[in-house]
């Protein structure tokens, strides 16, 4: 698709990488637009059943790129300007993942900060590399929860977990991530997309795309209206 967010298919599995790691995977505004087109054309390809994401390098991703929006400030955008790219870049992508139908699965092979730390609680399944670590914080840049996190990171963790991440700036690191059931195992570093990618595609190739499909909606069934609707709320307060 681009230099900076790779896609590879194999076996049923499309694996989608952010590809910047000279800046730690931020995420800039020529990257928003093609995360969801990956998971969008992995919907239309009937030989994939699961996405897997993660960060070239070091990095899961830094967040977003705030070097390159302070830029476009310095260099005569207004709020609008900036209003415009929120509404274009990162909340496109959350919804369209929020509506992706099919197994996404984050491979956080280190460090996930901000906005991309918040979209792990709409994937179905996380991964942590042991270097891996988690911050969101949103509230110490003067802006609120990001990527359905005032829904998830709440329904994930409690609110007196949620409360701590958010309020205090607190940093997880990977054990600590399993321990508030935002990742679901540890992996080790040395080898670590590799394995994820095996367990994966274990899991795949003995399921049916069918069944996979079916048991992410019934999964999700119940909280399908509400995330939408609350993201919706936390979106026009970003933006706000």
């Amino acid at each position: 698709m681009s230099d900076i967010v790779l896609v590879k298919k194999s076996k049923g599995i499309a694996l989608v990488t952010m590809n910047r790691p000279k800046q730690g995977n931020a995420m800039c505004m020529e990257m928003y637009p093609l995360l969801p087109a990956a998971l969008n054309d992995a919907t239309a390809d009937k030989t994939i059943k699961v996405v897997v994401l993660t960060g070239a390098g070091k990095f899961f991703t830094t967040g977003a790129d705030v070097a390159q929006a302070a830029k476009s400030m310095m260099e005569g955008g207004d709020v609008d300007d900036l209003k415009n790219n929120l509404r274009s870049g990162p909340i496109v992508l959350t919804q369209t993942i929020i509506d992706f139908p099919k197994i996404l699965v984050a491979a956080v092979n280190g460090p996930v900060v901000g906005f991309p730390a918040g979209l792990l609680g709409l994937c179905d399944l996380v991964f942590a590399a042991e270097s891996a670590s988690y911050q969101t914080p949103f509230m110490h840049l003067g802006l609120v929860p990001e990527g359905a996190s005032s829904h998830t990171i709440p329904r994930i963790t409690g609110n007196a977990m949620a409360m701590d991440l958010l309020l205090t700036n607190r940093k997880l690191s990977a054990k600590e991530m399993v321990q508030c059931q935002i990742a679901s195992r540890v992996l080790p570093n040395e080898g670590f997309l590799e394995k994820a990618l095996t367990i994966i595609g274990r899991g795949a190739a003995a399921s049916s795309a069918g069944s996979l499909l079916e048991a992410k909606r019934l999964i999700r069934k119940l909280n399908a209206e509400k995330v939408s609707r609350d993201y919706k709320e936390e979106a026009d307060a970003l933006v706000a």
